[in-house]
C-alpha cells in the first residue's frame, strides 16, 4: 500500500480504519505557518500529513497530547493529518 512516502490515493487513508475525528483537534484551520495538534483524552503517540495526491509530507513520533508543527513551507492545499493510525482530521494550508 505504501511505496516511497506515497499511498495510492488518499482514499486509502481511510481504508486503515481511522475516520474523521471530533478527538481531534486541528487549530488554526485554515493555517499560514503553523497548526496546533491536540487529541482530547488521549496521547500522540504516531502523527502523518499527507497531501490530497497521497505523498507524506511529514512524519513525526512523540508521546504528547498536544503538538504544534510547522506547516509554512507546505504548498497551499488540503492536508490530512493521521494521529495513532486511528484518528484522522482534514486542514487547509492558505498562502
Amino acid at each position: 500500500m505504501f511505496s516511497n512516502g506515497l499511498i495510492d490515493s488518499v482514499n486509502q487513508v481511510f481504508d486503515l480504519g481511522p475516520r474523521l475525528s471530533s478527538e481531534l483537534q486541528v487549530m488554526p484551520n485554515p493555517s499560514w505557518d503553523y497548526v496546533d495538534v491536540t487529541l482530547e483524552g488521549g496521547v500522540i503517540n504516531a502523527l502523518q500529513i499527507y497531501n490530497t495526491e497521497g505523498r507524506l509530507m511529514l512524519t513525526t513520533e512523540s508521546s504528547v497530547q498536544r503538538k504544534r508543527l510547522d506547516v509554512g513551507h507546505f504548498p497551499q492545499g488540503i492536508y490530512y493529518i493521521v494521529v495513532n493510525g486511528a484518528y484522522v482530521q482534514r486542514f487547509v494550508v492558505g498562502n
